[in-house]
């Protein structure tokens, strides 16, 4: 179980920073 956890939690943080960037980069585009 913890070595799933320990696993699993990389790949949610990369595409948590990668939809981050893409969406305030969508976000910083629409209000300038």
């Amino acid at each position: 179980m913890e070595r799933e956890f320990t696993l699993l939690v990389p790949r949610y943080l990369n595409s948590v920073m990668t939809w981050g960037s893409f969406v305030y980069a969508g976000f910083r585009s629409k209000h300038n």
